[in-house]
Order: C-alpha cells, then structure tokens, then sequence
C-alpha cells in the first residue's frame, strides 16, 4: 500500500505532544454565517500566545488551528470562540482515533478483564472493547493525550502480548453496481433490503447512475454480504438483481495497491508500506479537506473589502436616514413622497435598514471558497489532488513546464542473482555518501567504490579510458544515461539506463504550446541524452548536467525573468526545484519527498494531468472572477436603489423585506455559478488523443 507522503497536512492521529511543537485541532463552528464572522473568529483565535495559524472556511464552519500546546490549551481556544459569540463543536471524526490490538496470552474472560481495565486507566483512552474469542481488542483513543505504543505498553505491563492490526475510523462505505433495478418498485426493494441488512449504517441511491453508497460497520458485515443482500435477499420471482463493485483492475507481482482495496478472488501477499492515517486513502482525504480549508490569495482581497465593508455599509446607512429624515422634516420634498402609514423619520428608517440588509458581504465571502472546494473535489475525481487555493490560483499564470523522470535500476541486484553465491553475505557499506545529481560513494570493505554519472568519476579523479567514453558516446546518443563504477580508483564497469519517454508526453508538450505555455528541460543527465529526449517530445530548450540546487536556481532564473513556473518531478532531486517553483507538481509514483514539497499530486502519474491540473485553475479562476463581479456589481447596484435614489424619479422603492430576499439570492447566484464547476471535463484535444 502506498501513501502520498504529505507531511504537512496529515492530521497527527498517532501522535502525542510530546512528538511535535505545533498541532493541528479542528472545530466545527456554528452560527458562521458570512465573511464577517470568519474574520471574528480569526482575529479572536490570532491573539492567543501559541496560536500560528487559523482557517476558517465560510462554507461548512469548519476550523482548522495550529497551535503550540506550550502556551495554550485546545479548551482555551474554544473558551475564547464561545466568548466570541459562536457554538464550537471538536471534530470527533479527528479527534478520536481508534486502533486494534491483537493479544497474546488471554485463557479467560478474566483475562479480557484485566486486559480492559488496563486500558481504561491509560490517560486519553475514552473506550475499550476486549473480545476474547478473537483475541482482539478495539481502542478509542485521544491523540492528543496518548498514542498506539503507550496502549501497547499498558497491555505489556497488563502480562499479555500486543501486536497493533490496525488504525483509523470506524466508517466504511462500498460503491455497488446495479443490474435490473429500473422502476422505482425496484428501487424500494433494494433499499429496504440493504437498510434492514445487520451492520449497514446508511443507503443513498443514485438511479441515474445505477448505483448504490452503503456505509456500514466493518465489524459486523462486509462488501460480500451486501452484494448477497442485493441478489439473493432483495431478487424475488422472476425478478433478479446484480451487484457488482465498481471498477475491478487486474493486479500483477509488485504492483502497487492502495488502502480499502478488495481481494475480488485468489489469494495475495501484501506488503504493507505504510498503514493507518499515513495510507494513501487517508491523505487523499486529508489533501482534499485541508485544500478546503486553505485561502487562495485572492480570497485575501475579499477578506480585506469584507473587514472594511460593514463600517462602510453603517456609516452609508446613517447617512442615509439622516439624507431623507432631515430634509422630510424641514419639507424640502413634497408630503406626498412619505406613504400615508408612514412620517418622515419611519421612511428614512426603512430606506436605512434597506441599505444595512442589502449590503450583507455574504456574496463577497463565498465568491472564493465555494470555487475552490468544488475545484478542488473535481481536481481529486480526475487525479489530481490540489494542497490549497495558492497552488489553484497560481496554476493558471503558468508560463513554463517541466517534465523529468528518473530511472532507477536494480541491474546491480539482478547480476547478483544471476553470477553470484546465493549463500554469500552482502558486505556492510561504510563512510556511504549520496552526492545529489551525481551518484553515490562509499567503503565496501577494504574497497572504495563509487557509483554514478561522468561528473561524479572526475570528482572523484577517477581516469575514463577511450573504450568507455565510446560506449558513453554510443548510449547518449540513444537518449541513454550512462551509469560508471569505479573500485579503487579505476573504472570497473558501466551500464546504461533508460526511462521511455511517457507515450502522451509528445501530445501533452504540443497541447501546453498551444496553450501559450512554453516547456524546457532542465535535468541532471547528460546533455545528448536531454537533447534526444527532447528533440523527440519537441521541447527546444535544454538545460543538462544541472544538480538540484541548479534545478532550483534555474527556477529562480526563470521567475526573475516574470515568468510563472511550473515544475513536474519526481525525484528526491527535483524537490528543491519543486518547492521553488511558482507551482509544484509531484508525480504520484515518485519519491515521497518529491510529493510532500510539491503544491499539486498527479495521482495517476499521467501527464495528460498537468493540461488538467492548468485547465482547472484557469476555469477556477474565471469562475472566481465572474463570482466577484457578481457579488460586488450586486452591492454597488443594490445599495443606491435600497437608499432610495429612484424612490423620486420612479417611485421605486426597496423594502427591508425584499432587500433580506435581494441579498439571500445573490449569495445563492454565486454558489449556484461554482457549482457549474462540476460539470468540468478535461480539455477535448487530450481526452480524444
């Protein structure tokens, strides 16, 4: 199983305060009701000693703050939110964590007894379940006050054995298929099975699609039995239902699978590289709602105009009131402009309440988030996973690409394999040094060995005789990266290696250029293997032999030129490159230290994804653009008509009643606009190539 390594914006369910200065807390705020609000908050939460960071996301009330628990608590940030005049709610979801332990050594339920009071004593544990007949145990646990490994040591010091199985939610959904559901006859009798199933939480049908969410609790059922449920419990006579789960993709020896995938038949060997809230399910959950949460730097414009706005809006209301109270009672309009039920004061009262309910900046504050969280779940359905409303805003100033790959060979392993003793010992390698772009060094017993391109051997002053600069000469010219060992001193072997180019990258390389989006090379290897890769993919700028710390300050070179950049690697030495860049893009099957410095992950690790990745921002961000339009062109139109200045020429006038419902819908106007970003699709070129 595979994980995308973002370090960042993991939630620390297995971490204590003990493991790191800053942590995250997430609250679910009630009342928030428009940008306003949001700045309250945050101006509230930003004053506390040990607060480094809040987001609050208009949208949904979801807060995200990290703090330094040195100098404050997680219950005097919610003290000081209550006080503030809104409801605070922890986000149990990520708050609690929930682990299972396999036990050793339980004879009894005397046993399971000891086993749980052990745990009940542990600070942080809110609950324990011991099953003797499975030997297992489920713990919930706080994270912020204990961890896996201090339960374990609880069960050890308890006299039992305990290995972790497991952790995360309890939560799990399964997406069904269906045949032979087409009336809504149909579709009762399949719910009712599924809702009357032991162990199913929820059902939600969409007949459009022809498919069935069932979230249920794993403990008690499982996808087999709901698919039994479906065909054999919910069928009756004649009529027959199919289930079946969605996309089933052939695996081979060494794939790579992620966590929640099903084992359809067969049996398999799993490796598990990493588990719980490091999976790669978990962080894309995480990735897509901490891009939720993140701002995009336009949305600081709006914050600014929303914090200035409401004094503004009271000062214009006063006025208002004062414009059309004083001159009513000093009769400089004629009597009959003031309706019979009403004097002068309560016309000008109404016409100032009019100017207050208009002009809510609630449009103003949704114009930004709402496109970014609807961009940002459509970028995760396509595969590609945006960190935040930064990396979304400035994918669509792009004016360089970068496309790289690394080949890495186990040629070394197979020769071994294949000439060496399989009962020999590998010697210990000693002084091991990584030089970055270049190769590798070290002691192997007696022997200094050295491992990598041309420019690490005349580092190294390692001599290249004629016969192996030929064969250099050979393979660069074949877009080869030729790889030289040396052992004490003296050229021992060479082999080359080669990473085909990606079949789409020619297509994606034309598509960009008709985008208005320059593309160069800029590589490590040699300059006649860039040179032949990119004469192939019809790159013409070429930058070869460049280390990472090149890579970044050719970034640099390019950014002080006034060009946005995008970069995509991934490898351990793009990332200093990746992280200097405008916009990151990490490849999904590259290294996790190229994935957790870069701003977007193409999960697929197709390069038809960055023409995704640039499209989505550009559509995002005239989305955002024709939000605020809306939203400003709405209060600059609806303030003058709500303070009455047709009211003499045309009679027209705004009541606070219509006014409340002028303002309701063009906050609705611009949610509605966002939306429209689900029915985004990938650019017709690539999709039909």
């Amino acid at each position: 199983m595979e994980a995308n390594g973002i370090g960042e914006l993991k939630i620390p369910l297995l971490q204590t305060p003990e493991d790191g200065a800053v942590r995250t807390v997430y609250f679910q705020l009630s009342d928030i009701k428009c940008a306003s609000c949001v700045n309250s908050v945050e101006s509230v939460v930003k004053n506390l000693d040990g607060v480094k960071s809040i987001a609050v996301s208009p949208l949904d009330g979801r807060a995200a703050i990290k703090f330094d628990p040195k100098f404050v608590t997680v219950k005097q940030i919610k003290e000081s939110i209550e006080e503030s005049g809104f409801r605070v709610n922890e986000l149990h979801e990520q708050d609690i964590a929930v682990c299972r332990v396999r036990i050793k050594g339980m004879a009894c339920t005397s046993c399971s007894e000891s086993v749980e009071n052990a745990l009940q004593i542990v600070e942080g544990v809110k609950k324990a379940i011991v099953g003797l007949a499975l030997e297992e145990a489920k713990v919930h646990f706080d994270p912020n006050l204990t961890n896996v490994d201090k339960i374990i040591e609880a069960i050890d010091d308890a006299g039992f054995g305990a290995d972790l199985i497991s952790s995360g939610n309890d939560a799990n959904k399964v997406h069904l298929k269906l045949e032979g559901v087409d009336s809504a006859e149909d579709v009762n009798a399949v719910m009712s099975s599924l809702e009357l199933a032991v162990g199913v939480n929820h059902v939600e049908m969409d007949l459009s699609e022809h498919k069935v969410t069932v979230s249920y609790d794993p403990d008690i059922t499982g996808p087999r039995s709901l698919i039994y449920c479906v065909q054999e419990e919910a069928s009756c006579g004649s009529k027959k239902y199919q289930a079946t789960l969605y996309s089933p993709s052939g695996q081979r020896e060494r794939d790579k699978v992620i966590s929640g995938t099903i084992n359809e038949n067969g049996c398999i060997l799993v490796k598990a590289t990493h588990v719980g809230s490091d999976t790669a399910l978990s962080q894309i959950v995480q990735l897509v709602q901490a891009a939720q949460l993140a701002k995009a730097p336009v949305q600081k414009l709006a914050d600014h105009i929303s914090r200035v706005f409401v004094p503004i809006v009271v000062v214009v209301a006063l006025i208002t009131w004062l414009g059309w109270f004083i001159p009513g009672e000093a009769g400089i309009y004629p009597k009959h402009w003031i309706p019979k039920a009403m004097d002068a004061f309560e016309l000008a009262l109404q016409f100032a309440i009019s100017v207050l309910v208009v002009a809510c900046p609630c449009a103003l504050g949704l114009a930004t988030p709402t496109a970014v969280m609807v961009a940002s779940g459509m970028g995760a359905s396509q595969g590609v996973l945006i960190k935040g409303g930064d990396a979304l805003e400035k994918a669509h100033k792009a004016s360089s690409e970068h496309p790289i790959a690394k080949a890495v060979a186990a040629h070394a392993k197979r020769l071994r394999q294949k000439f060496g003793s399989c009962t020999e010992e590998v010697p210990d390698v000693d002084d091991f040094e990584v030089h970055m772009g270049a190769g590798v060094s070290g002691k192997v017993g007696d022997r200094t060995v050295v491992v990598g391109n041309r420019r690490l051997m005349h580092a190294c002053n390692v001599p290249i005789c004629s016969k192996v600069e030929k064969y250099i000469s050979e393979n660069e010219i074949l877009a080869r990266t030729c790889i030289l060992v040396s052992i004490d001193g003296k050229i021992a072997g060479a082999f080359s290696v080669t990473d085909p180019v990606k079949p789409e990258a020619k297509r994606v390389i034309s598509f960009l250029h008709s985008m208005g989006i320059s593309s160069i090379i800029v590589t490590g290897d040699n300059c006649a293997t860039a040179t032949a890769i990119a004469n192939e993919v019809g790159i013409d700028e070429v930058f070869a032999e460049i280390d990472p710390v090149g890579k970044a300050d050719k970034v640099k070179d390019l950014q002080m030129k006034g060009m946005t950049v995008a970069m995509v690697g991934d490898g351990i030495n793009d990332s200093p490159a990746l992280v200097a860049a405008d916009v990151g893009m990490a490849i999904g099957a590259g290294t996790d230290i190229a994935i957790e410095a870069a701003d977007i992950v193409l999960v697929k690790s197709s390069l038809e994804d960055v023409i995704t990745a640039i499209d989505l921002s550009r559509k995002t961000m005239s989305r955002i653009r024709l939000n605020y339009i809306w939203a400003l062109g709405y209060n600059i139109l609806g303030m003058p008509i709500a303070a009455g200045v047709l009211y003499p020429f045309a009679g027209i006038r705004l009541p606070p009643w219509l006014a409340g419902a002028c303002m309701a819908a063009s906050s609705l106007s611009v949610v509605s606009s966002s939306l429209l970003l689900q029915f985004y699709k990938k650019p017709l070129h690539i999709e039909s190539s």
